[in-house]
């Protein structure tokens, strides 16, 4: 959960996002995550959302499995 914790304060520190977590938190070895990000800009947000998945895919020992991008 080391690993976690540093990348949520990573990606907090580097994006103006907010990270719960959400289901399967009795699993250690799964955790899913909702990151949200608020503007009035679309592309903008939408290209936040990018770079924070991005990041988490390149930049950490920590496997993406599936995202999906919301926009309300």
């Amino acid at each position: 959960m080391h690993k976690l914790r540093s990348l949520i304060d990573r990606l907090k520190n580097i994006f103006n996002i907010s990270i719960s977590k959400i289901g399967d938190q009795d699993k250690w070895q799964k955790i899913s995550l909702a990151i949200v990000n608020v503007g009035s800009q679309r592309a903008v947000v939408n290209s936040v959302l990018s770079k924070v998945a991005d990041l988490i895919t390149h930049a950490t020992e920590l496997e993406l499995i599936d995202y999906r991008l919301e926009m309300l």
